[in-house]
């Protein structure tokens, strides 16, 4: 749920009546076993219905958005104007209070600080590491051979995530921090769309145990990574060196759980996301021949 709250909010009110209607949904659950069921059949059931649609997340409103200039808006005022939702108690035990999920006045001091690594030049920076990993894949292909494009891609992102972020020298570290991702982002996804979501935060379940122990070996590596580039400087292109050398406006540096915090939601940001994008590539090139062929 959103709900107006700053300054800003009115400035563009949209009509009550471009907002639709939704599945009625059943009692207490509302629309969330059709959604849990299948996320993505969910929303294009809801988005044949129109631009902006209302449905029921549990027993709290809900609203689906397809237009992109009210998605845009809602994008830019997010901070000022409404409030961030609350994606549950799996998602921010791995995340911690990282910028996706900081409000704010900290919410501003983690984004400055963040901003800097992740703008187009320094992106740029890392595109031989994103090409040797890409290559080296391409190498192990060979013609006629059938791959499963989902985990080869995830495989993929996830070392390009790894070390851009924590740095090239870390292929050991790769495998037991994208492990304890997997678990933890497998486990998050199904609470979302769960009966969990509308557990109270104290009640324990298998599920959430899962990720406090995928969620206890991430911080271990990360921990272990940190340590090892301070004793070594910060002089070096990842973006974790960055963050180790940035600085706010009173000249304070991000602790070590920001640092642990920001990583971590990095790595999200940059490898599940990426990987559903290739994938989603892939299947396009081979539904339309010209384009793959050029």
């Amino acid at each position: 749920m959103t709900t107006q709250t700053g300054p800003g909010a009115g400035t563009r009110a949209h009509p009550a009546a471009t907002i639709t209607e939704g599945p009625r949904g059943v009692p207490l659950l509302g629309n969330l076993p059709a959604f849990g069921k299948s996320p993505l059949a969910f929303f294009e059931q809801l988005r044949a219905r129109g631009d902006m649609v209302r449905w029921r997340f549990g027993r709290g409103p809900a609203l689906f958005i397809a237009d992109p200039d009210t998605i845009g808006e809602l994008l830019t005022e997010v901070e000022r104007t409404f409030d961030q939702p609350d994606l549950g108690i799996a998602f921010r035990t791995l995340l911690g209070n990282g910028v996706v999920v900081a409000k704010g006045a900290d919410w501003r001091r983690r984004r400055s600080l963040v901003q800097p690594s992740v703008r187009p030049k320094q992106v740029r920076s890392y595109a031989e590491t994103m090409s040797e990993c890409a290559v080296a894949l391409a190498d192990r292909w060979t013609d006629g051979q059938r791959v499963d494009i989902k985990k080869e891609m995830a495989a993929l992102t996830q070392l390009i995530a790894v070390r851009t972020i924590f740095g090239a020298d870390t292929a050991a570290d790769a495998g037991a921090i994208g492990r304890a991702m997997d678990v933890a982002q497998k486990e998050i996804g199904a609470e979302f769309s769960g009966i969990g979501a509308l557990l109270p935060d104290w009640v324990p379940t298998p599920g959430r145990a899962r990720v406090k122990r995928a969620t206890a070996v991430i911080d271990a590596e990360v921990s272990r990574v940190v340590a090892r580039h301070r004793a070594g400087g910060t002089d070096r292109p990842d973006l974790l060196s960055r963050l180790l050398a940035a600085r706010d406006e009173t000249g304070a540096p991000l602790s070590d759980r920001e640092i642990r915090d920001e990583t971590v939601t990095l790595y999200i940001g940059g490898h599940e996301t990426t990987s559903s994008t290739l994938v989603w590539a892939w299947y396009l090139l081979s539904r339309n021949p010209r384009v793959r062929a050029a």
